[in-house]
């Protein structure tokens, strides 16, 4: 064999193996998008909008006495941020939480 048709066969073989790496990460960009779908139905599926919705109608103060869902406990909100308050436990312990796991107590 010459040397030119060893440098020709590398070329295609690179090259075959390029086309097949650049149709598997179109094929993967396509799967990736599916699942981001995917998500956004299991959202709506698991959290429904009206849940959702009233769950962003509480305003919550500094103060005031709050239900910690995951916890089943009561607590006071000692500090809060935008998405999530700084709350103490009825047992004297403290954590931080997500706004939509509290529920306000009358």
């Amino acid at each position: 064999m010459t040397g030119k048709y060893k440098r020709f066969k590398r070329k295609t073989i690179m090259g075959s193996g390029l086309l097949i790496i650049g149709i598997l990460q179109v094929i993967l960009m396509f799967k990736l998008w599916g699942m981001c779908n995917d998500v956004r139905k299991m959202r709506k599926y698991f959290i429904p909008e009206e849940r959702l919705s009233s769950q962003q109608s509480y305003d919550y103060k500094v103060g005031m006495k709050v239900h910690v869902n995951s916890l089943n406990t009561e607590a006071v909100i000692t500090k809060m941020g935008s998405s999530m308050a700084h709350v103490k436990i009825a047992n004297g312990g403290t954590t931080e939480t997500y706004l939509s796991d509290l529920t306000p107590i009358d």
